[in-house]
């Protein structure tokens, strides 16, 4: 068995496959501690890791008898609204781009070229923005050995 250690700022489980159910089983909900066969399969459920299809799931190495996992929950809300935005966005840089190949044969063509600059390079700022929210809203999940409390000479210990 692997002592499991599970670190998060919120509310968010982990699963772990079971080879003899045949799916996944419910391990526990952060902060805890448990106990989970070697070589065992994790993954945060789709109501917090929602990256699908991919999400990311962790197996445990088989030579280690302790794991500290770091979970970050994403936010489905969050990646969804980064996408609407990023479409938003891109939707406002194709139109500065048919402006501007359109103003190409008006008369008064310079201060149309501005604004059409203008929507591009404003939607292009937002569309960067989108796909920031779109990144800052997925799952992250971090294995790595279990912190250790430094032991100091003489010092009591409870």
């Amino acid at each position: 068995m692997t002592a499991l250690e599970l670190r998060a700022r919120s509310r968010v489980s982990v699963e772990r496959y079971d080879l003899t159910l045949g799916e996944w089983v419910l391990v526990c909900v952060a902060p805890c501690r448990a106990d989970v066969p070697r070589g065992s399969q994790l993954r945060v459920p789709r109501d917090r890791g929602h990256d699908v299809p991919g999400l990311k799931r962790l197996r445990l190495d088989e030579a280690r008898s302790e794991v500290t996992i770091s979970l970050r929950g994403g936010s489905l809300k969050q990646s969804w609204a980064g996408v609407g935005v990023s479409l938003l966005s891109l939707t406002g840089v194709i139109a500065g781009a048919g402006m501007l190949y359109a103003s190409r044969d008006h008369r008064d063509s310079a201060s149309r070229t501005d604004e059409s600059v203008y929507l591009i390079a404003a939607a292009s700022v937002m569309l960067a923005i989108g796909v920031g929210i779109t990144i800052a809203g997925r799952s992250r999940i971090r294995a790595g050995r279990p912190r250790r409390t430094p032991r100091v000479p003489g010092a009591i210990a409870f």
